[in-house]
């Protein structure tokens, strides 16, 4: 999976930052900037052994809800060495440990707001929409999903409930 994230990664950033990639690793992606920021791609796999044992800055989380709460664990670990920040993107998959968090965390920031406390105070922010929201996706493929897809994957996975 590393590679196919990578590349195309890659041509972007040259593209869009006119920055220049110093190098790509393969093995275990790694992309490198003439700056000496690198990007990893990193599975979540084996319980994160390929994660493990390094510190980031930074980490995505992609489609976190089809993975373990004990992952999660993990790369929360990973970025602690820098105070560092830990997103999740990921379509949503029912009432598991993600809902949970979800809700704690939505709970969280409205008790902020209601004290007055900028979001950007707050240790977790939530965010959720609708691929209709995505100017970018085609209407017409968005209405196509909504007559083939059940309800409930089309809630899930359209609608982001």
């Amino acid at each position: 999976m590393g590679p196919a994230i990578i590349w195309p990664l890659r041509k972007f950033i040259e593209r869009e930052y006119r920055m220049v990639v110093r190098g790509v690793r393969q093995t275990f992606p790694v992309l490198r900037l003439v700056n000496g920021a690198e990007l990893w791609s990193r599975s979540t796999v084996k319980n994160c052994e390929y994660i493990r044992g390094h510190s980031f800055h930074g980490i995505n989380y992609d489609e976190a809800a089809f993975g373990k709460a004990s992952h999660f664990d993990v790369l929360e670990l990973r970025v602690a060495d820098y105070d560092g920040w830990l997103s999740i993107t990921t379509t949503p998959k029912g009432k598991n440990w993600l809902y949970t968090l979800f809700v704690e965390t939505r709970e969280e920031m409205r008790r902020g707001q209601g004290t007055g406390t900028a979001i950007e105070e707050l240790d977790s922010y939530v965010q959720q929409g609708s691929s209709w929201e995505n100017p970018h996706l085609p209407r017409r493929a968005l209405e196509r999903l909504e007559k083939r897809l059940t309800k409930r994957t089309y809630r899930q996975e359209v609608l982001g409930e």
